[in-house]
């Protein structure tokens, strides 16, 4: 596509529906008198000016300059950045043009929904998700629909990773990492007695939101689920299809439970109660378990040798033989959940009565558990491949909160076209 003359670069603007046609005038003008004299001028630079002045984003602005008219609009979502990720979803911030409020879009893939495996799960993983509220997860919004594209609205979760931040400021104190991943045990236990996997636990997914006053290690931690901790078509759940896909995890697959090397194995509770292990393991030790110089290296090491143990004074021989049965090579021998692994925890660290010591050696059968029964999975509607019709209401639920909490409504919304969407079609 050939690059637009300066000309053609102003029509496209005003075709995209970013700037209204005063706006536009009023930006030209000021451009052409901040140029004045300076010599020819080209779309890439004149996007670029857009972008310092804060008319267009970055993306935008990269876009329009090589001629490319987006769409910029989804629904009621202006789309504003573009961010990668691995798999077929295409991942957006946005802002919603009717509250203001600047969320996460996760766009699905078209061709992908047509199959009634991965919309069932895509719909069964979305209703589980939207129903969490604890405060530690990222809230998923609302599933919606516009001219024949589906996506997801979620919340936008800002921070660093807690990869990055352990490789800044090293491991956590014992005690401030196991308060951390009793946290995360509580959140994922929500997650399972929705009767769903997370299936993508590592410290990447965690976020540490920005401290209060600036002081480190203080912001609250949140953990990203469903759409944003993977591709969300991807079924059956796991971490990798092929040799080529597992090459790829990277850093990622010290989190990955060694049974699922073996190909016809999927995600399971189990496997999250591996990966929350392993986080207590690097958050305790600043290092992931079974790091081996690749994810293939990683993963035989860890179904064939398991980690290194943690020893005192670097941990207390509790706290070592709780990080040895959440991680146990044998799925069998490990807390089974979400809610065994955070009572196991709690016990640990003394936060909570009657789960006596975790330090013995017993067995499974033996081990101090709180077993919650998960629910049954939300029955799937009856035409899988149509978008739930839950509710229909011109706003989705979180339009008319002040900040992320559970929307009232226990199940998506598929929002009907508002009068936002008709106006600018009307316009184009």
């Amino acid at each position: 596509m050939p690059t637009p003359t300066v000309t053609e670069f102003w029509e496209l603007l005003a075709r995209s529906g970013l700037v209204d046609a005063g706006g536009i005038r009023a930006l030209r003008e000021e451009h052409d008198a901040a140029v004045a004299g300076s010599g020819p001028q080209d779309a890439p630079h004149v996007a670029h000016w857009l972008y310092t002045r804060g008319a267009i984003t970055r993306w935008q602005a990269k876009r329009l300059s090589i001629g490319n008219l987006g769409p910029f609009f989804l629904g009621d979502y202006r789309l504003l950045e573009r961010h990668e990720r691995d798999g077929d979803q295409l991942v957006f911030t946005a802002k919603h043009e009717l509250s203001g409020r600047t969320v996460t879009v996760v766009l699905l893939n078209t061709k992908r929904c047509k199959r009634l495996d991965v919309w069932t799960e895509i719909v069964q993983r979305m209703k589980a998700a939207h129903t969490t509220t604890n405060p530690m997860l990222s809230r998923t919004w609302s599933l919606e629909q516009h001219q024949g594209s589906r996506f997801i609205v979620c919340e936008t979760v800002a921070g660093v990773t807690m990869t990055e931040e352990l490789a800044q400021l090293g491991p956590l104190q014992a005690t401030r990492a196991g308060v951390l991943v009793s946290q995360l045990a509580e959140a994922v236990a929500e997650i399972h007695a929705q009767g769903a996997v997370h299936g993508g636990l590592s410290l990447d997914m965690m976020r540490r939101e920005p401290p209060p006053g600036g002081v480190e290690r203080t912001g609250r931690v949140r953990l990203l689920q469903f759409p944003l901790a993977g591709d969300p078509h991807r079924v059956p759940l796991r971490p990798w299809r092929d040799d080529n896909e597992m090459r790829k995890l990277g850093r990622q697959a010290a989190y990955v439970a060694p049974e699922l090397l073996h190909p016809e194995i999927a995600c399971d509770q189990r496997a999250d109660v591996y990966a929350i292990g392993a986080i207590l393991y690097a958050l305790l030790s600043g290092t992931p378990p079974c790091q081996g110089g690749d994810a293939e290296k990683t993963l035989r090491k860890a179904a064939f040798e398991g980690p290194r143990p943690l020893e005192p004074p670097q941990v207390s021989p509790e706290m070592a033989a709780l990080v040895a049965y959440l991680m146990d090579r044998d799925p069998a021998r490990r807390y089974q959940n979400g809610a065994e692994a955070a009572a196991a925890i709690a016990a640990c660290l003394g936060l909570a009565r009657g789960a006596g010591s975790i330090a013995s050696g017993q067995p499974a059968s033996q081990r101090p558990a709180v077993v919650a029964t998960p629910a049954a999975a939300a029955p799937v509607a009856s035409n899988p491949f149509a978008v739930p019709e839950i509710t229909v209401s011109d706003t989705p639920s979180f339009v008319t909160q002040s900040r992320p909490e559970a929307p009232a409504a226990s199940k998506p919304q598929v929002p009907s076209e508002s009068s936002a969407v008709r106006a600018r079609r009307r316009r184009a």
